[in-house]
């Protein structure tokens, strides 16, 4: 586990605040996550859980409140922690007529990860036998796995 792990939470949020005009979407939220913890948010629609995963990945500013991950603000090294961490949303977000290995290809490029790791990453999420397979021709499974393995690029 890497040092900065061992030392600071994972994410810690301290009265979180979102807004859209005069309308709060998330009031004063605060959180904990501890190495190797399982997270999850629960709540009705319009709780601020999708806004709040926004803030954490950098979609969303706050107007108010503190969010660090693995110590540092992230406001101040998101560019930095970007490569700690990945989300992955519950819609697809492939370009389709691409293979898994060329959407993955695109992001390397994107987040300046070398090529050399797409290999393994297809390998990690046994997904090497569908690599030159348009992604159209994906089953929802294997759509999944291809997010996931965006993210850990």
């Amino acid at each position: 586990m890497p040092e900065d792990v061992k030392l600071h939470p994972v994410v810690e949020v301290e009265g979180l605040t979102v807004t859209f005009g005069d309308f709060v979407a998330v009031d004063q939220i605060s959180f904990v996550l501890e190495p190797g913890e399982i997270f999850g948010f629960l709540g009705p629609n319009g709780a601020g859980k999708s806004t709040t995963i926004r803030v954490l990945t950098g979609q969303e500013r706050p107007a108010g409140g503190k969010v660090r991950v693995l110590g540092r603000d992230l406001s101040r090294a998101f560019a930095h922690l970007r490569t700690s961490f990945g989300y992955v949303p519950d819609f697809d977000n492939h370009f389709e007529e691409l293979s898994a290995f060329y959407n993955l290809k695109f992001f390397a490029r994107l987040y300046g990860v070398a090529p050399s790791r797409i290999p393994l990453v297809l390998a990690r999420l046994e997904l090497e036998d569908a690599a030159r397979i348009a992604v159209r021709n994906f089953s929802k499974g294997m759509r999944k796995k291809l997010s996931i393995a965006r993210e850990i690029l």
